[in-house]
């Protein structure tokens, strides 16, 4: 079992269950999946994106997340808006992999 550290996007988390208490329970199954296959969860659930981040692909949002040794630390969460994450959404967990790394 992998260990997930979901610091970084607790509170949008929070938010998300009150607003869509659907899509937050998809989500959470989705981290528990990671949390049980982890670099071995793949499409449709998961996917690898580029600079060692990867997205888990609930209807409506995306989970960008990275692995540590073993664990996984959720990075960041938006709003599926077509069929790439944002270029701005991508690059703010790319930010905050770079400040968990150093």
């Amino acid at each position: 079992m992998v260990n997930i550290n979901k610091e970084l996007i607790q509170k949008e988390l929070n938010k998300l269950k009150q607003k869509d208490n659907k899509e937050y329970q998809q989500i959470e199954r989705l981290i528990f999946a990671l949390s049980l296959r982890g670099r071995d969860l793949n499409r449709p659930q998961a996917a690898s994106l580029r600079d060692d981040i990867y997205e888990l692909r609930p209807k409506k949002h995306r989970v960008l997340y990275t692995f540590l040794g073993d664990d996984v630390v959720l990075l960041s969460i938006c709003i599926k808006s077509g069929s790439k994450v944002s270029s701005k959404d991508f690059e703010l967990a790319l930010k905050r992999k770079k400040n968990i790394l150093f």
